[in-house]
């Protein structure tokens, strides 16, 4: 007899703006108060130099499954304006360049554009280069948390690696 086991693992969530975005891409109407964002007020996100931090209750009309299910959606659509957001500063940088051969900025006005939206897209891809090795560092420590908890059970593990997911199969002894 065999289980499969599913644990999710939140993003940091470092950029506030894409965090936005991202809500208002789901449509999902929030409430934002200094670095808190609230939704259908029980489930707070608060935002951190560090990250989010998420607290939730279960009153009304959430369960777990739904938080759970909201927090992965919001994960990769603010994923994907992370790399949405980067995509379009090199766009720029690019269009920048551009402009300098083409001669339609000044001089120094060329310079303080270029470097603005450089230094924008090495603060996001620093971010972005963060969030992923924290994330990959919790799945690790998840991985082995269950494999630990299994082995207690009197349960095999076996580790399998789908597309971006990795899956452990619980294997009763």
């Amino acid at each position: 007899m065999s289980s499969l086991v599913r644990a999710f693992v939140m993003r940091e969530l470092l950029d506030s703006s894409c965090v936005e975005d991202a809500l208002k891409e789901m449509q999902c109407d929030y409430l934002k108060e200094g670095n808190i964002i609230r939704i259908r007020q029980n489930l707070t996100i608060t935002l951190t130099a560090n990250g989010a931090e998420v607290s939730y209750n279960l009153r009304d009309s959430w369960q777990n499954e739904d938080v759970n299910s909201f927090m992965q959606t919001l994960a990769k659509t603010y994923a994907a304006k992370l790399e949405q957001k980067i995509e379009i500063l090199k766009m720029n940088e690019a269009r920048a360049r551009e402009n300098e051969v083409l001669g339609l900025f000044k001089e120094e006005e060329r310079r303080t554009t270029e470097v603005r939206l450089r230094n924008e897209r090495m603060r996001l891809e620093a971010i972005k280069r963060r969030e992923e090795e924290s994330l990959r560092l919790k799945i690790i420590g998840k991985v082995a948390a269950i494999k630990e908890k299994a082995k207690h059970l009197g349960y095999g593990v076996k580790e399998e690696t789908r597309e971006k997911e990795v899956v452990l199969v619980l294997i009763k002894r």
